[in-house]
C-alpha cells in the first residue's frame, strides 16, 4: 500500500534512511536535527508519524534482519577461517580412523538358500475331499507351506541343533545354550518374497561354515517336514478307518430299526401301500431327504477336514478359522431342514 507523504515527512524519512539510529538513539536524534534545522522533539514527532503510518517500522526490521544475517554469515566464516587448520587436521584425523576401524572390523559371509513351496505339485489331503475350492477360504497350500517352513526354522529344535553341529556355544563366546541360540537366531533371517519363495540367509565370519550352516538348515527342513507329513498322513488314514467303521455301524442299526418297524407294522414297501395323497408327501419327504442327505455327506467331510487341520496347524491359524465357520453354515443348513 502507498503512503503519500508530505515533503517534509520525505525529508525525515531520508535521514532515517541515511542515520537508523535516530529512531532508538536520542543523542544522535539531537544532533541530526540540529545539523538540519530543527529541534529533536520536532524530529521526533516526525518519526512518530511514519511510525504510526508503517513505513519507519517495516524498513527498520527489515535493515536490522539483513544485518544480523549478515553479520551471522561474517562471524561463521570469520570462525571457520581462524580454526581452518584445526578443523582441516580433525577431519583428516576421523577419516583415517575410520578407514583404519573398517579395515581391522571382521568381515562377515551371508549364505543364502531359497525354498520353494511343494504347495503347486504336491497331493493336497483337504484339497482332494473337499468339493469347494480351498483357497477361497484362505487354505492356500503354497502359503500354507511357507508358514509351516518358517515355524520348522524357527522352531527349539532345529536351533538347538545347530548349536550343538557347530559348536555354537564356544563359536559365538555365549555362556550357555540358550543364550548360543538367540545369538543363531539373531544371525539367520528369513524372508518371504513377493514370488511366494522362502528366502533363508545365515551370516558368519567363515564363508564356508554359513554355507554349512545353511545346507544343515536345509536338511533339517525336509527331515521335519517329512515326519510331519508322515504323521499326519497316518492320522488321516486312522480318522478316516474310523469314520468309516461308524459309518458302517450306523447303516447296521438303521437296517436293524428298519427290520424291527416292518416286523411291527407288517409294512414291507411303505411307498407302495401309502395312498396316492400319502404318496405325494412321501415323495415331498424323499427330496428333502435327499437333500439332508446330501448336505450331511458335505458336513462330515467339513469335519473330517478340521480334524485333519487341528492335528497339523496352529490354533490361530486362519485355515482352522475358515474351517469352523464352513462347519456352523452346514449345521444352521442342517437345522432348517428338519424344521
Amino acid at each position: 500500500m502507498s503512503i503519500n507523504l508530505s515533503p517534509h515527512e520525505k525529508k525525515i524519512l531520508s535521514l532515517v534512511e541515511k542515520h537508523p539510529t535516530i529512531v532508538s538513539d536520542p543523542v544522535e536524534r539531537k544532533r541530526i536535527a540540529e545539523l538540519n534545522g530543527m529541534t529533536e522533539k520536532t524530529l521526533r514527532n516526525r518519526l512518530g508519524d511514519l511510525k504510526r503510518y508503517g513505513v519507519i517500522g517495516q524498513q527498520t526490521r527489515g535493515q536490522k534482519t539483513n544485518t544480523q544475517d549478515n553479520e551471522v554469515l561474517t562471524d561463521n566464516f570469520l570462525l571457520f577461517w581462524t580454526n581452518r587448520r584445526l578443523i582441516i587436521k580433525n577431519t583428516i584425523i576421523v577419516a583415517f580412523v575410520s578407514l583404519i576401524v573398517s579395515l581391522l572390523l571382521p568381515k562377515w559371509y551371508a549364505s543364502k538358500a531359497v525354498v520353494l513351496s511343494s504347495g503347486a505339485g504336491k497331493f493336497n489331503f483337504l484339497s482332494s475331499i473337499s468339493p469347494f475350492p480351498v483357497a477361497n477360504f484362505g487354505l492356500s497350500t503354497i502359503n500354507e507351506d511357507i508358514n509351516n517352513f518358517i515355524a520348522i526354522l524357527q522352531s527349539r529344535t532345529v536351533k538347538e541343533y545347530m548349536v550343538n553341529k557347530f559348536n555354537l556355544v564356544e563359536r559365538y563366546n555365549q555362556r550357555d545354550i540358550e543364550y548360543a541360540m538367540e545369538a543363531f537366531e539373531e544371525k539367520m533371517e528369513l524372508e518371504v518374497t513377493e514370488e511366494g519363495t522362502l528366502e533363508i540367509s545365515i551370516i558368519d565370519k567363515d564363508p564356508i561354515v554359513a554355507k554349512q550352516m545353511v545346507s544343515e538348515a536345509l536338511i533339517m527342513l525336509d527331515k521335519i517336514n517329512q515326519n510331519i507329513g508322515m504323521e499326519a498322513g497316518r492320522y488321516n488314514r486312522e480318522f478316516l478307518e474310523k469314520r468309516l467303521n461308524q459309518n458302517e455301524n450306523n447303516l447296521e442299526k438303521a437296517e436293524l430299526d428298519l427290520k424291527i418297524f416292518q416286523e411291527k407294522t407288517g409294512i414291507i414297501d411303505l411307498v407302495a401301500q401309502l395312498s396316492s395323497t400319502m404318496q405325494m408327501s412321501a415323495q415331498a419327504y424323499n427330496s428333502i431327504f435327499d437333500a439332508y442327505t446330501e448336505l450331511y455327506a458335505k458336513k462330515i467331510e467339513t469335519e473330517t477336514q478340521l480334524a485333519v487341520a487341528k492335528t497339523t496347524l496352529s490354533i490361530n491359524n486362519p485355515t482352522l478359522m475358515q474351517l469352523e465357520k464352513l462347519l456352523n453354515e452346514q449345521t444352521f443348513q442342517l437345522d432348517q431342514l428338519m424344521i
